[in-house]
């Protein structure tokens, strides 16, 4: 597996994707960090229609090559939550 991964954040239950912190995100089992972030997008007077764009290597973040679960980890701004979100995956 080479390249760069793509991965969306958004807005639901209590995560605003403006609030994350991208210097807390990690993803994959390698713990993979951001290589680049994209600011939030969409229509701010409609909060649950937000989202944000990470890129992360993928050697860094250690998928299988065979199917299993990818997770991003991280916080909102100021470390006050944490928050996880994973998903079962196909290469």
């Amino acid at each position: 597996m080479s390249g760069l991964i793509a991965v969306q954040i958004h807005n639901g239950g209590t995560i605003d994707v403006r609030q994350v912190d991208p210097t807390t995100l990690r993803f994959g089992p390698g713990g993979a960090t951001p290589v680049r972030v994209f600011g939030s997008h969409g229509d701010p007077s409609r909060r649950h229609h937000l989202e944000r764009e990470v890129l992360f290597r993928a050697a860094d973040a250690k998928l299988r090559h065979s199917a299993g679960r990818a997770c991003l980890r991280g916080n909102v701004h100021g470390g006050r939550h944490l928050f996880e979100g994973c998903v079962e995956w196909t290469p």
